[in-house]
């Protein structure tokens, strides 16, 4: 504070001589101490009273304006830097969107590889069991029909059988069986 109230001294000396030599000039006789005096005079109170004013009312509200416009410039530098780093991040995923593009095709592509390798493993699966049971079913039909065919077969031709024994045996024929049987055994 005393630093300033010697500058603002040393500077209103000059400018004080200035005003009052402006003041005379041309209309009166050479400038005395005496004649410049109140001019002088005047031009100190009208300093005084401008720092006066500014130190009560000027220098408040030169610093609120200073803090706002500080706050502004603040807040906008803040956006500033939010909008250069989206507008960086923008533009590289724009420089690879390229590359980007072609990453989820093949992702896609590979996926879809998968899925019907996928596919086409479960339905060979799907296809062998399928063709087993098959198999297996035929099979169990086969001995079935088979087992049936031998049935009719052996009951077809006992029936002959008799038919025919009953038809064709004589008493010495019967004889004859039963001798083979008992030695047979």
């Amino acid at each position: 504070m005393e630093n300033m109230k010697a500058k603002l001294k040393v500077s209103l000396m000059p400018a004080s001589l200035f005003i009052a030599q402006n003041c005379l000039a041309g209309t009166h006789g050479p400038a005395t101490i005496s004649s410049l005096f109140w001019p002088v005079l005047n031009a100190v109170i009208y300093v005084f009273v401008i720092i006066y004013l500014y130190r009560r009312y000027g220098r408040i509200a030169i610093k609120e304006h200073a803090l706002k416009v500080t706050r502004h410039i603040e807040s906008a530098a803040r956006q500033l830097s939010e909008a250069s780093s989206a507008f960086t991040r923008t533009k590289g995923r724009l420089d690879n969107i390229e590359v980007e593009r072609e990453q989820v095709i093949k992702e896609y592509e590979d996926e879809g590889w998968r899925l019907a390798e996928e596919i086409k493993q479960q339905a060979v699966q799907n296809a062998q069991a399928l063709k087993n049971a098959v198999k297996r079913q035929s099979a169990k039909e086969l001995i079935q029909a088979q087992n049936e065919l031998r049935q009719e077969v052996v009951a077809k031709a006992l029936d002959l059988a008799r038919k025919r024994f009953a038809t064709e045996l004589n008493n010495d024929d019967d004889r004859r069986l039963r001798e083979q049987a008992i030695n047979s055994l």
